[in-house]
């Protein structure tokens, strides 16, 4: 058996969490495909680092090498409300957000939709609104608009 004198390697100057932090992202392009697992734990252990805290879903998705989606689902479960009203956010064009006014945004959205929906809506026999999911999709969309249902924009 031959003996190793010599192999190529990529060092990377920095502390341990920065290696942690690099191993997040890792063999996402070569080597063994990654088990949904090893994805999941990737995810999980860059949202728990300090470099995450304010980073956009995207972002950790782009470094972590998955959707944002697994990003924002593993974000609602390991973060208490509390926290992520306290913070803020950067998002991948520079902007940073107040996580507290953006989910007051979109209390007030959700609200003002319930709103409209229930105004709008044929009443049962005990008074309950009727709304068909076709009705809740006219609805979300005259928000966007910011229209009330039944108006047009003038266009």
């Amino acid at each position: 058996m031959a003996e190793l004198t010599k192999c190529e390697a990529i060092i990377h100057q920095g502390i341990l969490g920065d290696a942690k932090w690099f191993s997040y992202g890792a063999n996402k392009t070569h080597g063994l495909p990654r088990t949904n697992a090893d994805k999941q734990r990737a995810v999980q252990a860059a949202l728990a680092h300090p470099k995450a805290a304010g980073m956009s879903d995207v972002q950790i998705a782009e470094h972590c090498g998955v959707h944002q989606t697994t990003v924002s689902e593993w974000r609602k479960k390991l973060e208490p409300l509390k926290e992520s009203l306290s913070g803020k956010r950067t998002g991948g064009d520079g902007r940073t957000i107040s996580t507290a006014a953006r989910l007051a945004m979109i209390a007030s959205r959700r609200c003002a939709l319930a709103v409209m929906i229930a105004r709008s809506a044929p009443r049962s026999s005990l008074g309950h609104a009727e709304v068909s999911p076709g009705r809740q999709r006219s609805a979300s969309g005259a928000l966007r608009r910011g229209v009330g249902l039944g108006q047009t924009t003038g266009d």
